[in-house]
């Protein structure tokens, strides 16, 4: 798995990762794959501790359940990883 991000934020002094981002787009193979439904409620949010929590589609039913405001009908889950960052804040797994 590859995440790419960018910002649609113009102030480029206080660039951050933190927070949470919204699953815009799929690529396999270098093609685009169109999003289902529950999918477009997939993302990921940054914590300043480290931890990213994935939100995916949850199709083995696993606890416990997460809720994406718009996407009430939608099962998902967080797959959670730590991850790092190098000294100028660029995103190293």
């Amino acid at each position: 798995m590859f995440v790419n991000c960018s910002s649609d934020d113009d102030n480029q002094e206080t660039a951050s990762i933190i927070g949470q981002w919204k699953l815009k787009s799929k690529l396999f193979g270098g093609n685009q794959l169109d999003l289902r439904d529950c999918e477009q409620g997939e993302g990921v949010i940054f914590t300043e501790d480290f931890i990213a929590n994935f939100i995916i589609v949850d199709t083995e039913g696993f606890e416990p359940d997460v809720i994406q405001e718009g996407f009430e009908d939608c099962d998902f889950r967080y797959a959670r990883y730590i991850y790092l960052l190098n000294e100028t804040n660029n995103l190293l797994y």
